[in-house]
């Protein structure tokens, strides 16, 4: 399938896979829909589908409440790479997007499924959400939108990050739920400015999952809960020592201060040897944008260097493989890579004012999008990755704000 002629999915292909993994939904994920009635008139039409990301089968979940209608979701670019993967996203007709950067040829593949009549699919925060609270959607959201012209339909779904985390490869059992809602009809947004857009999406997809559980009781059923954790949590709230977190089965143990900290089914902490810092795990990481921030602002010259693994696609086939080795250096206005790249000694320059953000692979890799092209870093050890993510991201807010001045 030529990535330049999008179209919609193939109905031979698309219904019975679909139909497979809505069983599976139903059965394994134990995934409720309500609100579905609500889109039912805007489904005979071009329409848009927004979700909150909280998992990695936020796209079972959302394919599910449209089928049989079938969807064109826009994901990562970066996955078209990888063997496998590649395959399946090119025969769902997926739509590529270079993430957290301006990408015309993913608007114009948007465009050209909507005017077939079709659906598309798409998670405006770009990323999967770690901490569990939605995100804050990254520019341009609203515009799209605009430009798009078409009826807007909301999945907020709560516990696929319970059921599925994202920074662990642990499952566990318990029920997820998803909303839906219709957030645009189309005749709402000729009068609309893309402000006001952006800020009613972001009402739309709002979510707060430890709250949801708070006020269910739904308990996740499963073995240890933390494990993975510490590529989200480095930082102890008791010592404030850094990469001194140690997971065993449910619980966080600092070996600096010997502060504990048990996850519980219901996605909340229980502490010993300290007092109660954080609620959960999302308090717990907002804490953590804190104390990076404050570091930052404290220190007109502060930096974070890492050693890292440069790695970047293929020149030919799929796949991401290593093409350096070398140091990355966060400051306020730059992120440099100095080192090796394909054997020669290199430099490269990324300005933190164009890098809202830093998506990571906690325990394993940083990612920089420029130029289309993935820079995928490695730090050694591979925790560091989020502090590394942290930083940058703080960086951008900083030159935001100095520019607003």
């Amino acid at each position: 399938m030529s990535l330049n002629k999008i179209k919609r999915p193939t109905p031979w292909l698309y219904l019975p896979l679909v139909g497979l993994a809505n069983i599976y939904t139903c059965l394994v994920k134990q995934h409720r829909v309500f609100g579905a009635e609500s889109i039912k008139p805007f489904t005979k039409e071009p329409l848009l589908v927004i979700g909150n990301h909280t998992s990695f089968y936020d796209f079972l979940y959302m394919a599910k409440i449209l089928y049989p209608h079938r969807i064109n979701f826009v994901v990562a670019a970066k996955y078209f790479r990888f063997p496998g993967l590649s395959l399946v996203f090119r025969l769902a007709q997926a739509i590529p997007k270079n993430l957290f950067s301006a990408d015309i040829r993913t608007v114009s593949r948007a465009v050209s499924i909507i005017k077939q009549g079709g659906i598309v699919g798409i998670y405006p925060e770009g990323q999967i959400s770690l901490g569990g609270i939605t995100l804050p959607l990254p520019d341009g959201i609203g515009k799209l939108v605009k430009h798009l012209g078409v009826p807007v339909v909301a999945v907020k779904s709560f516990g696929g990050g319970f059921v599925d985390p994202p920074w662990s490869d642990k499952h566990r059992k318990g029920i997820v739920e998803s909303h839906v809602s219709v957030v645009f009809q189309k005749d709402q947004l000729a009068d609309m400015t893309s402000d006001e857009v952006d800020q009613m999406l972001a009402n739309a997809l709002a979510a707060d999952p430890y709250q949801w559980q708070a006020s269910n009781g739904y308990q996740y059923r499963g073995k240890d809960l933390t494990a993975g954790l510490t590529n989200l949590l480095y930082i102890c709230p008791n010592c404030h020592s850094e990469f001194t977190l140690t997971a065993t089965e449910d619980t966080l143990c600092c070996s600096q201060c010997g502060m504990k900290a048990t996850m519980t089914g219901s996605g909340h902490f229980t502490w010993e040897n300290t007092e109660s810092h954080f609620s959960h795990l999302g308090e717990w990481y907002q804490w953590e944008h804190v104390k990076e921030q404050q570091a930052v602002e404290a220190d007109p010259d502060y930096c974070y260097s890492v050693p890292v693994e440069l790695a970047m696609y293929r020149r030919e086939g799929d796949g991401i493989e290593a093409v350096g080795q070398g140091t990355m250096t966060i400051t306020r206005e730059t992120y440099v890579y100095r080192g090796t790249f394909r054997g020669e000694t290199t430099e490269m320059i990324f300005p933190t004012r164009t890098t809202r953000y830093v998506p990571f692979d906690g325990g394993h890799n940083f990612q920089i999008y420029a130029n289309n092209e993935l820079h995928e870093f490695r730090p050694n050890p591979g925790v560091k990755s989020v502090k590394a993510a942290l930083v940058g991201e703080t960086m951008y807010h900083l030159q935001t704000k100095n520019r607003k001045k």
